[in-house]
């Protein structure tokens, strides 16, 4: 365990100093990196963040032929490139280039059968270069954690509070072009802000799966903590064959935040708030809360919020 002042330095730097880019600069031809790819099962997680990605990697780790990364370099972070392909120009950058250029060395060096990373920069980033300009099929993992827990573990870090000048690397305030506005949105505090993100990068995620032809993008759902009828779904979804770590509970314990009654009261309200003072203005995006039940929908898709 890396000591907190050590582990934190990272915070102090400025934020162009941004180091999460830096790698082997593996380039290869778009017909190399689609032939590495198309011979092999990709699974990638989609999150927003603080929602349990790092585990999904562990649970499937009985499965022979498997190689499994979380957050590998390059990292495809930085307030630029995600501005840059929220925007649309995922297509121009070298780095998404060398990305999955190092996928496939990481595929042709293990001769793996099936290749699984998990990012949350995936969907902001390079999942936009792969779906646009490498032609191959992957699994794609939604996380659904409840939401509140997702809020709390992004308070406790200050992303979006006094850390969030150096956080813009890895998170974005919604603006005028994310795929949530913050046009006639009512952000009055940090869990505001939270929120906002959040439900952003779920509109994003389905922007993503829907834009993709259902034969490039298998999209499976993946609760966290997860149950394991569910975990053996989405392993035979994605072609694992249904072997999943029967040692769940570390795996349960660390994902599911300890959150004090009083904070939990306190995130509720202001959950509560946010979307009533903002309910108008989500509808329109097909963003539903519903209360009695606890649910955010949107369009289809349903989130537990506690």
């Amino acid at each position: 365990m890396i000591p907190g002042p050590i582990r934190d330095m990272k915070y102090r730097l400025p934020v162009a100093v941004n180091h999460g880019n830096l790698s082997y600069p593996y380039w290869r031809s778009k017909e190399s990196i689609e032939r590495a790819l198309s011979g092999c099962a990709l699974t990638f997680v989609a999150s927003v963040g603080r929602e349990g990605s790092g585990f999904v990697g562990e649970i499937f780790s009985a499965n022979d032929g498997l190689i499994s990364f979380h957050e590998p370099r390059p990292f495809c972070n930085g307030r630029r490139l995600i501005a840059s392909c929220i925007n649309g120009h995922a297509s121009q950058s070298l780095i998404l280039r060398v990305k999955v250029s190092t996928i496939a060395a990481s595929i042709v060096n293990s001769g793996c059968r099936h290749y699984l990373e998990s990012s949350h920069m995936f969907l902001k980033t390079f999942g936009r270069y792969l779906i646009k300009e490498i032609d191959v099929p992957f699994n794609l993992i939604s996380l659904r954690r409840p939401i509140l827990k997702t809020i709390a573990s992004f308070r406790e870090l200050a992303w979006f509070g006094s850390r969030y000048n150096r956080a813009q690397n890895w998170v974005y305030k919604v603006a005028d072009g994310t795929p949530l506005t913050s046009r006639q949105l009512r952000i009055d505090n940090e869990t505001d802000q939270i929120l906002s993100y959040i439900i952003s990068e779920k509109i994003n995620e389905l922007n993503f799966v829907s834009r993709a032809s259902p034969s490039r993008v298998n999209y499976v759902r993946l609760n966290v903590p997860p149950s394991k009828e569910n975990l053996l779904s989405v392993s035979e979804s994605i072609g694992l064959s249904g072997s999943v770590r029967q040692d769940l509970r570390k795996a349960n314990t660390r994902q599911s935040a300890k959150i004090s009654q009083v904070e939990t009261e306190t995130l509720l309200k202001e959950t509560r708030d946010y979307f009533k003072k903002n309910e108008e203005m989500l509808r329109q995006r097909s963003v539903i809360f519903c209360s009695e039940d606890m649910q955010m929908t949107i369009g289809d898709e349903h989130w537990g919020v506690c």
